[in-house]
């Protein structure tokens, strides 16, 4: 229920415009850990409603943030703007918006649209914070992992406050097994 009201809520959001613009694309980045077909059922509903789509796999936890906001970012600008001029919109998953957002505090997009961020931690994680100390961790989560912390050196403070039209899609409960041994804070 919760997974087909989120779909709606992410087209309702994109699909403000007149469907008959059809130039328009949107770049799906998934998070840390995952793989694009994470954001596939998403990439079919986007496609029906008449949006070209750049469903982009990146290595989440080979680089470090820097690294594939260039590399993620750049080849779905690049499949975007090989449709034709017109808005380019994002939805990001977790380090996707991350990475999205080290981008723009470096670069500007000049056809950006609107950016949809799907429980991003754009405060930093404390469930990065409760597992920095665990041994592997840093081989498990990489090196874009390691800085999603809260930390006073995470590169999520650098990046400063949005300037751009941003939807985001948060909950207060975390299903995730982890959270509990490492994280006690509130829910």
């Amino acid at each position: 229920m919760l997974k087909k009201f989120t779909q709606l809520t992410l087209l309702s959001l994109l699909v403000v415009l007149p469907s008959s613009l059809v130039a328009e694309c949107v770049v799906l980045l998934h998070g840390l850990g995952r793989l694009s077909n994470s954001m596939s059922e998403l990439e079919t509903k986007l496609a029906s409603a008449g949006y070209s789509v750049s469903n982009i796999k990146y290595p989440s936890r080979s680089h470090p943030i820097d690294v594939l906001a260039v590399d993620a970012i750049g080849r779905g600008l690049t499949q975007c703007r090989s449709e034709g001029p017109g808005e380019i919109h994002f939805i990001t998953h977790s380090l996707g918006g991350i990475l999205l957002r080290y981008y723009l505090s470096e670069n500007t997009i000049s056809e950006l649209g609107r950016v949809v961020m799907l429980g991003p931690p754009n405060q930093g994680s404390e469930i990065v914070d409760g597992l920095l100390p665990l041994p592997g961790f840093g081989f498990i989560g990489g090196p874009a992992g390691v800085a999603l912390g809260t930390g006073e050196g995470s590169i999520i403070n650098s990046l400063g406050p949005v300037e751009f039209d941003l939807g985001i899609i948060a909950g207060s409960t975390n299903i995730n097994p982890l959270r509990v041994p490492v994280y006690c804070g509130a829910q």
